[in-house]
C-alpha cells in the first residue's frame, strides 16, 4: 500500500486581537492605585547620598529646567557614565514642574512604575488574551520588594522609564504579529528607541521578541524582521560601552579577573531567584563577596538543572522555558561579565527579568489549580503579602542613614555604603561621624574618590585646614581634573593666606570647567578686595 504524503506542519495563527471588557480597565486602574498606595511614603522621602546628587539635586543641567541647551547637553554628555538623554530629559521636565523638591520627584518615580506594570499588562494580554493571567503578572512586578530599588530611587528614574517604553513596544509587537502592518513595526521600533534612550537595559528586546515567537504566538522565531531592532542594540551597546570607560565605570581584568565574575555570575542568578522567592535583607549595595568553589559549583548545577527541566516540559508547559529564558537573557548584560561598578549583584538589575519567572509561576500555578476561586485567593494571598513586605522595604529609603545602616548591617561592609552613610552624617551636621565613615570606605578602597573627597571637606569643615589641604592634594593625585576640589583647595590655602598657592587652583578649575561658578565668584571677589590675582595666575 502506498505511503500518505504527510503534510507539512505549520504554525497556529496568532490569534485575533483579545476583546477588551471594562472590567479589565477597572482592574488596570486598580492596579494602578494600589500601587501608588503602597508608594505612598515615597512622596516625604529626601533626597538620597548615592548618586542623586549626580542626577539631580546637584546637577545644574537638569536643575535648570528643560530648555534647548539641556536637551542638547542630555544627548551629548557621559555624565555618571552612562548614555540615556530621555532619562535626563525626564528629570529636567520634573525640575521644570517640582524645583528640586525630592518628594515631588520620588512621586513621578512610582508613577511611572505604576504606569509600567499597566502597559506589562497591556502587552501580555494582547500576546496571551489572558487577562487573569497578565494582571497578576502586572501584580507581582508592581508590587514585589525587588522593584523598590527602581521605584523608590530618583536615580533609578531610568530604569521605570525605559521598562515603560519596553513594555509598550511589547505590546505593540503583539499588535504586529497579528496585522503584519508596517505601521504597527514602526511603532515597535519607536517605543524600543524611547526605551534605549532611557536606559541601554533595553538592548536584550530583540532576543525577547524571539522568545515570544516561540510563546506565546506560536510560531517559528523570525530573525530576519528583528534586523533593525538588533541593529539599534548594537549601536546602543557601543555607546554605552563608550560612556561607561570615559566615565571609568567598567572594570578592568586585572582588577576583576573573568574566573571571578563567572563565579559571581552564577551564585548572582542563584541568589536573585532566591530574592524573587524570598524577599529578605534587601539592601542597595552588595558588595563582592568570595563564594567557596562549592557554592559556584552548586550554584552553576542549580541553573543547569532548572534550565534541563523547563527544556523537558517545553512542550507540555511552554511557558516555563520562555519565562526561565527571558530571565536568563535579559540579565546577561548585568550579570557582571562585563563588570560596571563595584557592586556584586543589585536589586534594580531584576526589574525587567523577573517578569519572566512571574510569567513561568503564574501560568504554571493557573494550569495546576483549575478553580477561579482558589485561583484568585491564591493569587490575593501572594500579592498582598508581597505589598506589606514592599511597604516595609520602603521604610528603610525615608533617609539615607536608614538605607546605608540598613546596607550595612544585612549586605556587609563596604566602602560604598560606608561613603554614602557619611555623607548621610554631614547632611545632619554630625562631620565627626561622617568622617569616621568616610576612613571606614577609604579603608576598604584607597582609591575612591568620592569618599577621598568627602573626607577632605569633612577635614575642612571641622577647620582642620592643614589636614584638609593634605586631604584635597591626595584626591588631586589620583585625579587632577576635577575643578571643585581644586576650588576648595583653594579656599582652604586662601584661609592660611597662600594666595600664591590659592589662587591658581581657582584659575585651573576654570581651565578644567569654565563654566565652574564658585571659582570664578571667589576669583572676582578677590579682586574687588585688592588681592593681585593676575600676578598668581
Amino acid at each position: 500500500m502506498a505511503k500518505q504524503k504527510r503534510k507539512k506542519a505549520t504554525a497556529p495563527a496568532p490569534a485575533a486581537s483579545p476583546p477588551r471588557k471594562p472590567k479589565h480597565l477597572l482592574g488596570v486602574l486598580a492596579l494602578i492605585v494600589v500601587t501608588l498606595i503602597v508608594y505612598a511614603s515615597v512622596a516625604s522621602d529626601p533626597f538620597i547620598t548615592l548618586d542623586d546628587h549626580e542626577y539631580v539635586s546637584h546637577n545644574d543641567n537638569v536643575l535648570a529646567g528643560i530648555s534647548a541647551s539641556g536637551i542638547g547637553w542630555a544627548f551629548s554628555t557621559f555624565h555618571a557614565a552612562n548614555w540615556h538623554p530621555l532619562t535626563w530629559i525626564s528629570h529636567m521636565m520634573d525640575a521644570s514642574l517640582f524645583d528640586a523638591k525630592p518628594g515631588a520627584h520620588h512621586f513621578m518615580n512610582a508613577l511611572l512604575h505604576a504606569l509600567a506594570a499597566a502597559a506589562l499588562f497591556a502587552a501580555l494580554f494582547a500576546l496571551t488574551g489572558t487577562p487573569g493571567r497578565s494582571l497578576a503578572v502586572a501584580a507581582l512586578f508592581a508590587l514585589h520588594p525587588l522593584a523598590v530599588e527602581s521605584a523608590a530611587w530618583i536615580s533609578e528614574r531610568k530604569n521605570v522609564l525605559c521598562a515603560l517604553f519596553w513594555f509598550l513596544a511589547l505590546w505593540k509587537y503583539a499588535h504586529y504579529a497579528r496585522t503584519k502592518r508596517s505601521r504597527d513595526f514602526a511603532l515597535v521600533m519607536l517605543f524600543f528607541a524611547l526605551s534605549l534612550l532611557s536606559k541601554p537595559m533595553a538592548v536584550t528586546f530583540p532576543a525577547a521578541l524571539l522568545l515570544i515567537d516561540y510563546w506565546p504566538l506560536n510560531r517559528r522565531p523570525r530573525i530576519a524582521e528583528k534586523i533593525p531592532l538588533f541593529a539599534m542594540s548594537a549601536i546602543a551597546s557601543i555607546i554605552t560601552l563608550q560612556a561607561q570607560s570615559a566615565g571609568g565605570a567598567v572594570r578592568s581584568l586585572e582588577r576583576l579577573p573573568l574566573a571571578v565574575r563567572v563565579s559571581n555570575a552564577a551564585v548572582s542568578y542563584i541568589d536573585y531567584l532566591g530574592k524573587t522567592f524570598w524577599p529578605r535583607n534587601l539592601a542597595a549595595f552588595y558588595p563582592f563577596g568570595h563564594p567557596s568553589a562549592a557554592m559556584v559549583a552548586v550554584s552553576a548545577l542549580g541553573l543547569i538543572a532548572i534550565t534541563a527541566g523547563a527544556f523537558v516540559l517545553r512542550k507540555r508547559w511552554p511557558f516555563l522555558l520562555i519565562g526561565w529564558l527571558w530571565f536568563l537573557g535579559t540579565l546577561v548584560p548585568m550579570i557582571g561579565i562585563i563588570q560596571v561598578g563595584e557592586q556584586s549583584m543589585a536589586d534594580r538589575y531584576t526589574y525587567v527579568p523577573v517578569i519572566g519567572v512571574f510569567i513561568a509561576v503564574v501560568w504554571l500555578a493557573a494550569e495546576l489549580v483549575q478553580r477561579r476561586a482558589l485561583q484568585l485567593a491564591f493569587a490575593l494571598l501572594v500579592i498582598g503579602a508581597l505589598s506589606v513586605r514592599t511597604w516595609d522595604q520602603l521604610r528603610y529609603w525615608h533617609s539615607s542613614k536608614e538605607l546605608f545602616t540598613h546596607t550595612l548591617a544585612v549586605a556587609g561592609s563596604s566602602a560604598i555604603a560606608h561613603n554614602s552613610l557619611g555623607g548621610a552624617y554631614v547632611e545632619d551636621g554630625d562631620v565627626v561621624h561622617a568622617e569616621q565613615e568616610f576612613r571606614k570606605a577609604l579603608a576598604i578602597n584607597p582609591i575612591l574618590l568620592d569618599a577621598r573627597a568627602n573626607l577632605a571637606n569633612a577635614l575642612a569643615r571641622q577647620d582642620r585646614v592643614d589636614d584638609a589641604i593634605a586631604a584635597y592634594q591626595k584626591v588631586l593625585e589620583i585625579d587632577p581634573d576635577l575643578p571643585d576640589i581644586h576650588n576648595n583647595l583653594g579656599v582652604a590655602l586662601a584661609r592660611q593666606g597662600k594666595m600664591s598657592e590659592a589662587v591658581p587652583h581657582f584659575y585651573q578649575a576654570l581651565a578644567i570647567d569654565p563654566n565652574f561658578a564658585p571659582a570664578r565668584q571667589i576669583l572676582e571677589q578677590l579682586a574687588r578686595q585688592g588681592v593681585p590675582i593676575d600676578r598668581y595666575r
